[in-house]
């Protein structure tokens, strides 16, 4: 089903054209992805309360790690050494914990 609906927004989008169809395509997955966390927090009842907290938080997690990934992957190919700041190690944990409490508080 949901394969049907991203082939029909994939059609629209190549009628449409740039940069108007990647819009709509972006607008597509993002409908079907609440739709299905709406769903599974309707079905699951008291236990599913911080289910649509906790998807959203997973999905920032593997995007910005996969980011990351191929920002190093890409740079160790480029330079073949990666240069490592302890001043920008630093900040980026206190963001981590910042984050963190934030997250686990709400």
């Amino acid at each position: 089903m949901f394969y049907l609906a991203v082939h029909h927004a994939e059609v629209v989008a190549h009628k449409v054209g740039e940069p108007y169809g990647t819009i709509i395509l972006a607008l597509c997955i993002t409908i079907i992805e609440v739709a299905l966390i709406v769903s599974l927090m309707v079905a699951g009842g008291e236990q599913a309360i911080t289910l649509a907290r906790d998807t959203v938080f997973a999905a920032v997690m593997i995007i910005l790690n996969g980011i990351i990934g191929i920002c190093v992957l890409v740079g160790g190919v480029k330079y073949f050494e990666q240069f490592f700041a302890r001043t920008s190690a630093n900040v980026s944990r206190k963001y981590c914990f910042y984050f963190g409490d934030y997250f686990s508080s709400s």
